[in-house]
């Protein structure tokens, strides 16, 4: 993790939100802190984003100077697969989001082709969304609104390739009768199945007079044209010129190269779903702990706000408290009972002894070993003086909170009562 100043941090050009809800975010931030770091990789001095879009509006607008970040080395391709998957894992693009970020790459050069194989989906739901752009800014609305569909505008297509007037005028009838996409199919059908003999026609008109004509040379560009032709034609000729033996050979270098190239693109999109994969747990796992913690806070707020609540709370902390000191008393007049008579039996007897006694020293002596007796016999029995804590378990003390058990071995075997 890095820090780097947020204001060499910019948003990615291949973001396809067009809004960013915040305020929420901006007071989860300001409670817990940031869960989870920015995504970035590096360009010409500065941070471009890959994920985090929300976040970086958010701590902009919470004045934060320093952000923290994960810098990653991806080309273009990585980090625009990468901001359009962790996007639409969190929420689905509206029609809008998604037509407007296919013409962004469709306006940088890539065809619908090729945008939807990089993204895994159907070139021809790609172009439907293109084709959106083709009408008038009233129809756009009415599709980012809902009155028509991609469905509907996919049969359209070959009447917006043939004339975009009539397609304009079918989609207002489309939307004044509220037409399903079935219904459109039947609706048009009549129209595409005329517009492809129309087609069919030129095009067999258009083979039957094309004729070759000589081309003269005049611009350094023509000199480029005729020397790309004659290489192609030198290398058609090569290929026809060469042995069973060397074709094959070439064949199979082609065709190594070709696995190779298939086997480092596999790699490269095993390592971004995986990162991918990687960056959507985390993201689970950080929106999981905020949720754990929103929830306690509400709790703890409807204790604390709710005198009723908070009094049957501590209702219920009292009880159990009482109840275990209603254990511990229980237990500690067992005890108590339990040794009452051996002591006194001892104590009784002991004084006997010590009134026959020759001594004031062997009196003494004799009370002593009487008293120490009756308690280590009373230990032996299992009963007890009283009841301590040592941190969650119960122990067995005397009054000077001395573990009785340790005294017990002290006092045996001083007595020898072990042997």
């Amino acid at each position: 993790m890095s820090k780097v100043p947020i204001n060499l941090i910019k948003p990615s050009p291949y973001q396809p939100r067009l809004t960013f809800e915040i305020e929420d975010l901006k007071a989860e931030i300001q409670k817990d802190g940031l869960l989870s770091d920015l995504v970035v990789r590096k360009r010409n001095g500065f941070y471009e984003l890959i994920d985090g879009d929300r976040r970086l509006r958010a701590l902009k607008e919470l004045g934060w100077k320093q952000v923290p970040v994960q810098i990653r080395e991806v080309d273009d391709k990585t980090a625009r697969l990468t901001v359009y998957k962790l996007n639409m894992i969190r929420e689905n693009y509206t029609v809008e989001e998604r037509a407007r970020y296919f013409k962004r790459l469709n306006d940088g050069g890539m065809k619908a082709y090729e945008i939807g194989k990089e993204l895994n989906i159907d070139d021809n739901w790609v172009m439907a969304h293109l084709n959106v752009f083709r009408f008038p800014e009233k129809i756009q609305t009415a599709v980012w609104q809902g009155q028509l569909t991609v469905g509907h505008i996919q049969q359209l297509e070959p009447v917006i390739g043939a004339n975009i007037k009539d397609a304009t005028k079918a989609v207002e009838e489309i939307i004044l009768r509220k037409l399903t996409v079935q219904e459109t199919r039947t609706l048009l059908k009549p129209r595409a199945e005329a517009l492809e003999k129309e087609r069919i026609r030129a095009a067999e008109k258009a083979v039957g007079v094309i004729t070759p004509t000589p081309v003269k040379l005049r611009k350094p560009e023509d000199f480029e044209a005729a020397a790309e032709a004659l290489r192609r034609e030198a290398i058609r000729r090569r290929e026809e010129a060469m042995t069973p033996k060397e074709r094959a050979a070439r064949e199979a270098e082609e065709k190594r190269r070709r696995e190779e190239a298939e086997r480092r693109k596999r790699e490269k999109e095993e390592q971004f779903e995986e990162e991918v994969k990687k960056r959507a747990k985390q993201l689970e796992e950080a929106e999981k702990r905020r949720i754990e913690e929103e929830a306690r806070r509400k709790a703890k707020e409807e204790i604390l706000s709710n005198p009723a609540l908070m009094q049957e709370v501590v209702e219920e902390a009292r009880e159990e408290r009482v109840e275990q000191f209603a254990q511990m008393e229980r237990r500690a007049s067992e005890a108590a009972q339990s040794i009452a008579q051996p002591l006194g039996e001892a104590l009784t007897k002991a004084q006997q002894d010590a009134e026959v006694a020759k001594t004031s020293k062997q009196r003494r002596q004799l009370e002593n070993y009487m008293l120490l007796g009756s308690i280590i016999q009373s230990l032996k029995s299992g009963k007890i003086f009283c009841v301590d804590h040592e941190g969650e378990e119960l122990m067995l003390v005397w009054s000077c909170g001395i573990p009785i058990t340790k005294t017990h071995k002290k006092l045996g075997s001083k007595l020898g009562l072990d042997k």
